[in-house]
């Protein structure tokens, strides 16, 4: 099995200039990567976005299922067909090229990537280590709420999807804390 998830290192107190949002003392875990442009908003208002009343219906109906189904790369696939919902303009299941975050130049249509996906030959592997860290939180080896982070932030980073995944990483955060009994 391959893998990936991103590091956490143990503290026993907070690390100089630790923001507390990234921090707790009963945890005392720090996760990478945080800043000041992390704030608790709904899923939707992150992306900016207004949903249609289906598309909040979709999103409602697998965070209600968060925690009560095995992890799998088909559950993922699954419930990205659910939140997507309508897939005529969208490659459903794991990416079947090479993918960016980023927009592209007016003039010339070049990508003008913000972030580059995983290499599409490398997603599977990516994605089940995702799924085996996920599973340390159900049998209790870690604090969920690390692993809750770190995966989430490891799934959005492989970007293993065209489209969902950061609705999909958000979900992964709900489903992990669920699974381990802390929702």
């Amino acid at each position: 099995m391959g893998g990936t998830c991103p590091p956490t290192r143990h503290f026993p107190s907070a690390p100089q200039g630790a923001p507390a949002l990234f921090f707790s003392p009963r945890l005392s875990y720090a996760v990478p990567g945080g800043d000041e442009a992390m704030r608790l908003k709904s899923s939707f208002s992150i992306e900016g976005e207004q949903p249609s009343a289906k598309r909040a219906l979709r999103w409602g109906q697998i965070i209600g299922e968060a925690g009560s189904r095995k992890l799998s790369i088909a559950e993922l696939e699954r419930l990205q067909r659910i939140v997507i919902g309508d897939a005529r303009f969208v490659h459903l299941g794991l990416r079947a090229e090479g993918g960016f975050v980023g927009t592209h130049d007016r003039t010339n249509n070049e990508p003008l990537p913000e972030h580059i996906s995983a290499r599409r030959e490398d997603l599977q592997s990516l994605v089940e280590g995702v799924i085996a860290y996920v599973a340390r939180a159900v049998d209790g080896a870690v604090d969920p709420v690390v692993i809750a982070a770190a995966a989430a932030f490891g799934f959005v980073y492989v970007h293993a999807f065209s489209d969902g995944n950061g609705r999909l990483h958000r979900w992964l955060i709900h489903h992990v804390l669920a699974a381990a009994g802390g929702l």
